[in-house]
């Protein structure tokens, strides 16, 4: 069967589905297509949105802070730890009203609740939860977090998925073919926590306030990169039926169990900052940094883009291929400002910083940026 954008899933397997295969831009990237209607009715309009970094990979004590237009950056200070892997804690404001939400919580509990305690950061009154997809340097610090912060906690607190593959076992291919595990979200441990999951594969409205995207469509000429195999089917606890799956394999290859592992079930989550426009937080961006800020715009209706945020997940590609996917969201997109972070990659930003200076915003962790100020 053939994969995203004419590659098999097999081909994948064999050329490189560990971490850190290369790439090359392939054939041009598809025309936007406006969406004809929002996926979403009524998504929510924000007077400001802060985004705090609580986990990504660099750090810079000596950073220092910037104003923007529209945009303010306060960096972090003290002994914040820096690990490959990302999570953000968003406070967003509308009139009165202030809503607390986590994304993602890094890959191990010692980074997150470290830095959670060196920025000072009130999860007591946060109202929702997000996953943005099934990979432990995403959710690694999750179980910890809830089982040290969990009991301060409102009674009723969901945790939003993408899709059932969210809780599929993950490998990492090693040298000869041998696997290693990649980990697996917790899903009894998480309802035992007194958390309500969520799957919307549709998108969902978040706290009143934010939203996630729903499968991400793919429909530019981007591919899924080298990343982890996932493993389909009844496996262990958790039980991962992987229903995305079904539309995307075949029979004969769903009895094998271990597929590359293109993030079916992965989503954005977004806000629509007042004046502005959306503020799009790809998390890893598997599914394709284009990708992905179109299925924001299609479940919001919302064209503007004000910024985009998070790790683009193009360390593993080769400079060409990463200058057609930047010049593609320039082109299709035109972003006010560009946050890369986590797994984005150096010459993402060397890219960037070389044709788009003015667009990019350096990130370190610890760094709250202020949108809407």
């Amino acid at each position: 069967m053939t994969g995203i954008h004419g590659f098999s899933r097999r081909h994948f397997l064999r050329t490189g589905a560990a971490f850190g295969g290369a790439v090359a831009l392939g054939a041009p990237f598809a025309p936007f297509v406006s969406p004809a209607r929002a996926a979403l009715s009524d998504v929510p309009v924000v007077d400001r949105l802060t985004v705090t970094a609580l986990v990504d990979a660099y750090f810079d004590l000596l950073a220092q802070n910037e104003q923007r237009a529209h945009l303010h950056v306060q960096r972090g200070r003290g002994l914040i730890h820096a690990q490959h892997g990302l999570s953000l804690f968003l406070e967003s404001v509308r009139g009165a009203e202030t809503k607390h939400v986590m994304l993602d919580y890094g890959w191990t509990p010692a980074a997150l609740m470290n830095n959670l305690k060196v920025l000072g950061v009130d999860t007591d009154r946060v109202e929702a939860l997000v996953v943005s997809h099934g990979h432990a340097d995403h959710f690694g610090g999750l179980m910890s977090f809830l089982q040290e912060r969990r009991p301060k906690m409102r009674a009723e607190l969901p945790l939003y998925v993408g899709g059932d593959d969210t809780f599929c076992q993950r490998w990492v291919a090693g040298p000869g073919g041998k696997r290693a595990s990649f980990g697996v979200l917790d899903r009894a441990g998480i309802e035992a926590a007194g958390v309500k999951i969520v799957v919307t594969e549709k998108g969902s409205i978040v706290a009143g306030h934010g939203f996630t995207s729903g499968i991400i469509e793919r429909s530019s000429g981007e591919k899924v990169l080298p990343n982890t195999i996932v493993e389909v089917g009844a496996v262990g606890a958790n039980g991962c039926t992987g229903s995305q799956h079904a539309s995307h394999f075949t029979a004969e290859e769903l009895k094998g169990n271990f597929l590359f592992d293109a993030h079916w079930g992965e989503h954005v989550t977004a806000y629509h900052v007042k004046d502005r426009g959306l503020v799009v937080m790809t998390s890893c961006g598997h599914a394709g940094l284009v990708n992905s800020i179109r299925q924001a715009q299609k479940a919001s209706g919302v064209q503007k883009v004000h910024a985009v945020m998070g790790g683009f997940h193009l360390a593993p590609a080769q400079e060409d291929y990463v200058t057609g996917v930047i010049d593609s969201m320039m082109r299709e997109v035109n972003p006010d400002y560009v946050v890369p972070m986590h797994c984005s990659g150096a010459t993402f930003s060397y890219v960037m910083a070389r044709k788009y200076p003015q667009k990019l915003v350096t990130a370190f962790v610890g760094t709250r940026y202020v949108f809407g100020a």
